[in-house]
């Protein structure tokens, strides 16, 4: 036996995705912050060489992982909006 107890174990439920919105990578893990709450954070990358812009953001909490990313997908298209 290994000694482990129950809320000796941490997990950590996340995912990553990587997607093109309107000519910008943009970057998003999606995790749960707390139990049975989930957070987006992303990074959008726009533009190239010396003219490359980065901008960070993170979405507030959600019941579901599902309704984060849609939270952050609909932040990235704001953003990437006012790049242009």
């Amino acid at each position: 036996m290994s000694g482990l107890v129950g809320r000796d174990l941490v997990m950590t439920t996340q995912y990553a995705k990587e997607i093109v919105v309107a000519g910008c990578k943009v970057k998003l893990t999606i995790r749960e912050a707390i139990a049975g709450q989930w957070a987006a954070q992303g990074t959008i990358y726009c533009g190239t060489g010396d003219n490359l812009k980065e901008t960070s953001f993170t979405t507030e909490t959600c019941p579901s992982g599902e309704e984060a990313e849609r939270k952050a997908l609909g932040e990235a298209g704001r953003l990437i909006g006012g790049h242009n």
